[in-house]
């Protein structure tokens, strides 16, 4: 194929390329002048397949980057994502890579932080924290040493207290059976073991 045209785009560093066949395809500047696309050049198969390689491989680069830097991600994050967009695996390999040479990437740091302000933000309790970092793709094992150390008991009193104590107000016309109950059903949904909801209830019920 010959090259018919090649035009800057407005407002980017990208550049269309149109061919006699009237094919068009968008590439990145460095490419244009890696490969030297001028008018009139003529591109071989192989050499266009290259090309479009290298230019898929700073698109999954800018996609992956623009994801794991508006908020933490964990890498399952960034694979379903990329998945999503269609790229072939061996591309999001080379991305995931990437973004965690920029540390842009840390499952067990962000388990760490998760773990750390999802408590504080919900009251949430322990088992409720490790099955939100599992579903967002952290490891099992990571996902209860970050709730673990990040989660003394104290801590996990304090955050059942706070949370019962919320949800009674909203009981007061209740038989103490019924808030007993109600309350119960409340903390163990939100991830707290048995033993401390029985202890936070009594607490709270008896204030």
């Amino acid at each position: 194929m010959r090259i018919q045209q090649v035009t800057k785009k407005k407002r980017t560093t990208d550049c269309i390329i149109i061919f006699d066949n009237d094919e068009e395809i968008v590439l990145s500047m460095d490419i244009v002048l890696k490969y030297q696309l001028s008018k009139n050049k003529e591109i071989t198969s192989d050499t266009l397949k290259e090309i479009n390689t290298e230019q898929q491989k700073i698109n999954i680069k800018q996609d992956a980057f623009n994801y794991a830097s508006y908020k933490p991600r964990t890498m399952k994050q960034v694979q379903q994502k990329l998945e999503q967009k269609g790229y072939f695996s061996e591309l999001i390999s080379l991305a995931i890579n990437f973004l965690v040479n920029f540390e842009l990437l840390d499952d067990k740091k962000f388990a760490y932080t998760f773990a750390k302000e999802y408590a504080h933000r919900k009251n949430a309790g322990p088992f409720k924290i490790e099955n939100e970092l599992i579903r967002r793709g952290i490891e099992p094992e990571l996902a209860k040493e970050a709730v673990y150390e990040n989660y003394p008991d104290e801590k996990k009193i304090e955050l059942a207290r706070e949370h019962a104590k919320k949800k009674v107000k909203m009981l007061n016309n209740k038989s103490k059976d019924k808030k007993y109950r109600s309350l119960r059903d409340s903390l163990l949904r939100n991830g707290f073991d048995i033993d401390t909801v029985s202890k936070v209830i009594r607490e709270v019920l008896e204030d």
